[in-house]
């Protein structure tokens, strides 16, 4: 058999070809070593505060309404809300109650601060804990109330909070809004915090 005779035109398309077989080679994908960092999100501790505290069933509570406040249902968390206004400014209250201790009054009255953006001495949080007026519910409960509009940033929103327990259970009442209108409604705060009962 006669070998076949190469033409110039075959041959510059054999170079060409050999030539883009080259440059793919040349070009192809290079190994690279990726590094990655694995990082670890740790609950902190007043995420972790009410672990292992579920929300009650139903509303253990009930409650006398201050006469110029608006009561709205509550929610999965919340036995009830309430808003008050006044001189332009909106103050919303809130009851809460959890099975269990929920962390203890102090980890919960350090959490309101955190959430101020206030980070107390110790000291500081002592004499907050220890100059709590406490209120007695018709059903003889003790409730203490834990006014922060002083400590709170200037022109900033505040919390005035009582807590206390109902049996196995911790009840939260807490008044958040702007620090003058929290002073002028704390008498109607302590009057809803003082007519909670069992039902």
């Amino acid at each position: 058999m006669r070998g076949r005779r190469m033409t110039p035109a075959l041959g510059v398309a054999i170079a060409a070809s050999l030539s883009a077989t080259t440059l793919l080679a040349a070009c192809g994908p290079s190994s690279t070593v990726r590094v990655y960092d694995e990082v670890v999100v740790v609950p902190s501790p007043v995420d972790s505060l009410f672990a292992g505290s579920a929300p009650a069933a139903e509303s253990p509570l009930a409650w006398s309404l201050p006469g110029d406040w608006q009561e709205f249902a509550g929610d999965s968390i919340r036995l009830a809300t309430f808003e008050v206004t006044g001189a332009g400014a909106r103050a919303e209250t809130t009851i809460v109650s959890l099975a269990g201790d929920a962390g203890g009054p102090r980890a919960n009255v350090a959490r309101w601060l955190d959430q101020l953006g206030v980070s107390p001495s110790d000291d500081q949080l002592d004499q907050i804990m220890s100059e709590a007026p406490r209120i007695l519910t018709a059903q003889g409960q003790t409730l203490a109330v834990y006014d922060l509009t002083d400590v709170s940033p200037p022109g900033a929103d505040s919390t005035i909070g009582a807590l206390g327990t109902f049996g196995s259970e911790t009840v939260f009442v807490k008044m958040n809004g702007p620090a003058a209108l929290l002073r002028q409604q704390r008498p109607a705060l302590e009057q809803l915090v003082g007519s909670l009962r069992s039902r």
